[in-house]
């Protein structure tokens, strides 16, 4: 007699995802309850691959026998964007972002403010020489080349200065004039930055210097070799795929109104399904996202031009292929074109003819930040983006003409094409 049917049922809600970075290819990284991933629109893992029809001679009609091959498991979905909520600190995503081909860099601490001594500026080089300590780090949230100029010559108490910087996107300018340089006396910069100098040789009318200021953050760049790969538990109730080995496709976008994503579509190792253990996840990583709009999307330009944007995606047109041979089994990352899409409302053809830039096959520089506060903020820069196929429609009833472009992301010395941030 059959077993009679049970009342166990796994229930499709009861799902999560573990994420962590294996330190060898399919090494046996086990993540735990603390790589919980703050996860949406969660796709079935699936059993991709293939299988091979064997159909043998017989004295009979009959359907051919599959057998499989190159079995692997797939699994997509998405996550908010959003800063760790400690500028300088990876945000919860980062092994996902690493399984995707891009390489993570923090930049935290004295790390901000560029190390002494100062880089002369463009032009005839400086008379005086000075050094200084780092004081207190950079708290700002974009970089910020910070002028040093001076305007009285003379040494140590006697030398005075101006201090600057430039508007940078949604920072304002900065500007202090008259300021005595006194060794062993802290010189203020912009974002709370101080430094203590020593004046060496003593300054002259005109002699100018740049110290770079660079905020707390994580960045990610795209790479081309020397890739990470990541396991993935995914739970679902109480059974549990492992996609070891696994690489991702990238995607992101920021729509307003809309909380903004970033999208991973895994390919990983086949390992048979067992059964999940009790385990209480840890999402103290991920923090409240904010929607793309006016008060929480300070700054959008492209081209040079600050523009009203409804949305911009990004995609990585080539997915990870699971690779099966004699001696090795991978899954691999062949080559990650980046391209997108952006709505923008038309400016006046004298402000910018983004008809002609297309037709040009003109590039500029793509700039987006989100989020306004230290730990809730994170964007896209991207230094050369080529606009395609600008098409025009009325926005919704409004009687505003916006302008939807195809974007290609293109390196300018490689794997530079694209740069996240989270600060």
């Amino acid at each position: 007699m059959p077993s009679p049917v049970t009342d166990a049922k796994l229930l499709w809600n009861h799902r999560l995802i573990l994420a962590a970075l294996e330190a060898g290819y399919n090494d046996g990284t086990a993540p735990d309850a603390v790589n919980a991933i703050d996860i949406y629109d969660l796709g079935a893992p699936t059993l991709a691959g293939g299988s091979v029809d064997l159909k043998p001679i017989r004295p009979y009609f009959q359907a051919p026998k599959k057998v499989s091959t190159n079995q692997n498991l797939t699994a997509n979905f998405w996550t908010p964007a959003t800063g760790s909520g400690t500028a300088g600190t990876a945000p919860g995503f980062d092994p996902l972002l690493q399984a995707a081909a891009f390489a993570a860099t923090t930049v935290t601490g004295a790390a901000t403010v560029q190390a002494s001594p100062p880089t002369p500026a463009t032009g005839p080089a400086p008379t005086g020489a000075w050094t200084y300590v780092l004081g207190t780090d950079y708290a700002g949230t974009v970089d910020l080349p910070v002028t040093v100029t001076c305007t009285t010559g003379g040494a140590s108490g006697v030398a005075k200065v101006t201090i600057s910087a430039p508007s940078v996107m949604n920072v304002a300018a900065y500007n202090q004039a008259n300021i005595t340089v006194t060794n062993g006396t802290p010189l203020a910069l912009p974002g709370g930055a101080t430094v203590t100098p020593t004046i060496t040789t003593p300054f002259a009318i005109g002699d100018t210097w740049t110290i770079q200021l660079t905020p707390p953050e994580a960045t990610y760049n795209p790479i081309s070799s020397n890739l990470q790969s990541a396991v993935l538990y995914y739970h679902l109730d109480s059974t549990r795929f492992k996609l070891t080995g696994s690489r991702m496709k990238f995607g992101c976008s920021f729509v307003a109104g809309q909380v903004p994503r970033l999208t991973f579509d895994v390919v990983g190792l086949w390992n048979p399904v067992d059964a999940a253990p009790g385990i209480t996840p840890d999402y103290s990583k991920f923090h409240q996202p904010l929607t793309v709009g006016h008060d929480n999307t300070p700054w959008f330009s492209l081209g040079g031009n600050q523009l009203v944007m409804q949305s911009l995606t990004i995609d990585n047109q080539t997915a990870p292929v699971h690779r099966d041979r004699v001696n090795q089994k991978r899954v691999e990352i062949g080559d990650r074109p980046y391209t997108g899409k952006v709505i923008f409302d038309l400016p006046q053809r004298s402000t910018w003819d983004v008809i002609q830039a297309a037709h040009d096959n003109v590039t500029g520089a793509l700039q987006l930040v989100h989020g306004v506060s230290a730990g809730a903020i994170c964007g896209v820069l991207a230094p050369n983006v080529q606009l395609a196929n600008p098409v025009l429609a009325e926005d919704n009833g409004t009687g505003i003409t916006q302008c939807t472009c195809d974007l290609s992301f293109l390196p300018v010395s490689g794997n530079d094409e694209l740069v996240l941030f989270f600060r």
